[in-house]
């Protein structure tokens, strides 16, 4: 921490300067950015709550920024529409397979039930918890234990807690 008596050359000052001059342009276009895409968003959902619309904005703004190589590439007028449609169909697409994979999932465990009655219904499910911990506390044993391998000489038996 540079106390007072301290100063920056002006040559740096003015870099300093600069570079805030940068940001605060950078700023003010992604928020321009922003509410255009709020925008689209609204035009094609208008009935769509506010927020959510500023919610999907805001991912959808990430992705296009994260995505470009330069500010001046994310910034791009010319190729917004383009980028900002392939985003979108990314996004719906994406949504439509989450949404098939979980109505297959449920329409199994529905099926699961109807043939095997709700008391062994539950009895499977508790069990398929009870794997998925054991799955859970496995790879984070194996995961600890490959660190250990690596940088020291520590058997499995050394990390296992007393039974």
């Amino acid at each position: 921490m540079m106390n007072r008596q301290e100063r920056l050359p002006a040559k740096n000052l003015v870099h300093l300067d600069h570079q805030a001059t940068e940001k605060n342009k950078e700023r003010k276009s992604r928020r321009v950015i922003l509410d255009l895409i709020i925008d689209r968003i609204m035009k094609l959902q208008p009935s769509l709550d506010k927020t959510k619309a500023i919610t999907l904005a805001r991912k959808i703004d990430s992705i296009l920024y994260q995505g470009a190589p330069s500010f001046q590439t994310y910034a791009d007028e010319l190729t917004f529409d383009e980028r900002l449609t392939k985003i979108a169909t990314r996004i719906v697409i994406a949504t439509r397979r989450r949404t098939s994979a979980q109505n297959f999932a449920e329409g199994r465990r529905k099926l699961l039930r109807k043939k095997v009655g709700d008391i062994m219904y539950k009895e499977i499910m508790n069990l398929a918890k009870e794997i998925a911990e054991i799955r859970e506390t496995n790879d984070i044993w194996t995961a600890v234990i490959q660190k250990n391998e690596s940088c020291s000489c520590h058997t499995a038996s050394e990390l296992m807690p007393p039974a």
